[in-house]
């Protein structure tokens, strides 16, 4: 089972980065669309603005 725990610990290490860099480019991708929609605030948020 210490052989086995090993090769586990492994396999997620090797996975980690793969799933940080899916989360990085979904976490990006969600502060582009933030910063667009900042850009263009809708009617809504201008009157709130006044």
């Amino acid at each position: 089972t210490q052989k086995q725990f090993k090769i586990l610990k492994n396999t997620a290490k090797l996975r980690l980065p793969e799933s940080k860099d899916i989360e990085f480019k979904i976490q990006t991708r969600k502060k582009k669309k933030e910063r667009e929609m900042s850009f263009y605030p809708s009617p809504q948020e201008r009157e709130g603005e006044t």
